[in-house]
Parts: structure tokens; sequence; C-alpha cells
């Protein structure tokens, strides 16, 4: 399965909530805890890994193969599972490369793009738009008027080197991490 969507960076976080409060249906607001399990990270263009999230509703497993940049690069297939702890344990006796991160998310809903605002730590948040179709990812950022850097489909590794941070240099990243 395809993954499309583009993070954007480098807007207004005022005048970007004020954008989604009025114009969007808002979903929910909750902090994800991740384990991610790296196969390939970064090396010739390709991010390869295993994902396991939670958001304290929902529990996934995911994996990922991403090969440049572009809005729909991404191979993607996720399920859900019942134990995010359990998970966790199984993949690290087999894959030693691990990381935990944690994040903020608040996620909306417009037309038939969901749309997230993410909130790391250490760096400034990221919108997040993922669509069935690239043309619907471009009419939202042109409906919402939305004014930012467009990053295209890239990893957090690549946002957080942007930052001048080295993601992976944390073995654990919480939301309280400075």
């Amino acid at each position: 399965m395809k993954e499309i969507e583009t993070k954007l960076t480098d807007f207004d976080e005022k005048k970007m909530k004020d954008t989604l409060e009025e114009k969007t249906i808002k979903i929910s607001d909750r902090v994800q805890k991740r384990w991610v399990f790296n196969i390939n990270d970064g090396k010739e263009g390709v991010d390869e890994f295993i994902r396991i999230r939670t958001d304290g509703v929902k529990t996934t497993l995911a994996y990922k193969y991403r090969k440049g940049s572009g809005l729909s690069n991404t191979e993607e297939f996720e399920t859900d599972i019942n134990d995010f702890d359990v998970a966790a344990i199984i993949f690290k006796k087999i894959i030693p490369n691990y990381y935990y991160q944690e994040n903020r998310r608040v996620t909306y809903k417009y037309k038939d793009a969901e749309i997230t605002m993410d909130y790391w730590p250490m760096i400034s948040p990221i919108i997040e738009i993922e669509a069935s179709q690239e043309s619907v990812i471009d009419t939202v950022i042109n409906e919402l008027n939305i004014i930012a850097t467009n990053k295209g489909n890239v990893s957090m590794a690549k946002i957080y080197a942007e930052n001048g941070i080295d993601i992976h240099s944390y073995k654990e990243l919480k939301l309280n991490t400075k």
C-alpha cells in the first residue's frame, strides 16, 4: 500500500491552529508513544523500519519503506495490535537498532484528508497532511491557504537533522526531553 503524505514546517503556529480550528473537524488530541526498529536507516537513500505506536486508544504495528521524498514514495503496511509492550519486547529480541519516541498529535479531518499538527521534543511543530491522492493534498494546502515549507514525505530523522539534531543519538525521545 502506498502512503501519500507530506510534512510541512516553518509556519505560523497560532495562525495554523486558528485555521484548523475554524475550517476543519478536530478528531483527537493525544500523546503518541512509539518504538521504531530501524532496518535500513537512510542508507543509500532508503528509510526502512518497523514501528509500534499507541495513542492510548489504538495500537498499531507498521512496516515502512521510503525511497526518496516524493509524496507517494513510501510503501506502508499497518495493522492493529493488542499489546504495545509485548510487541516491543518481541521486536527488541530480533532487531537490535531501536528507539523509543513520544510526540503529541492533534488530528483534524478536512474533506478527504487527515491533517495533524505534531509536537515533537526540541523542534517546532510540524504539519502532516495525508490523503489518497497527491492532488487532494495540494487542494487542502490551497483551500486552507497554508503557508509553510513543504518537505515532502520525509522521515522525522531528516526533519530533526535540518534542525541540527541527530534524532538517533537519543535512544529515548520523550516529550519532556529538553
